[in-house]
């Protein structure tokens, strides 16, 4: 009897801790995940502003990654002075407007064009192939393309870089 109420404490000891460990992982992806309420701070004129745009792969979903190992700022780590490289990715959304989370929809895709990017950096399609969002290559193209024109109509704009999603199978 002794043991069985042993070995109850002990799982119970067990459950807390690992709840506390989930809570301060939560804590620490959101305070990765917040941004400065000016998108536009420390940028200056003469900066060539850059904006990575796409789901999870470019927002870095990964609970043991620092804010530094994001790739929009190891990118603007290499680039150097001269450049301001913002990240806009979100989690779980999608390129088209169809799918289950339509990356326009979010305050991040707005945020992006508020930016007044020179040069967007586009790495979405990954969401885009589950099952609930894949209507055919040619829905996804002409949904894409539209998504595209909205960066392309901004007069700030000068290129448009297209990154690839990993393979789906």
């Amino acid at each position: 009897m002794r043991n069985l109420f042993r070995k109850k404490r002990i799982n119970i000891v067990l459950f807390i801790l690992l709840l506390v460990v989930i809570i301060f992982a939560v804590i620490f992806y959101f305070n990765a995940r917040s941004s400065p309420d000016n998108e536009n701070e420390g940028v200056t004129a003469s900066d060539t502003r850059i904006a990575a745009v796409g789901d999870s792969i470019t927002y870095d979903m990964y609970i043991a990654a620092t804010e530094g190992d994001f790739y929009p700022e190891q990118l603007e780590n290499l680039l150097g002075e001269g450049y301001a490289v913002r990240n806009f990715g979100v989690s779980n959304y999608a390129a088209q407007s169809s799918s289950d989370f339509p990356y326009e929809t979010t305050e991040e895709y707005e945020e992006s064009l508020d930016f007044n990017p020179e040069i967007v950096i586009i790495m979405l399609g990954t969401n885009d192939t589950k099952a609930t969002n894949w209507n055919g290559a040619d829905q996804f193209k002409e949904e894409y393309e539209a998504l595209l024109k909205n960066y392309q109509d901004l007069a700030s704009v000068s290129r448009i870089i297209l990154a690839s999603p990993p393979p789906a199978f």
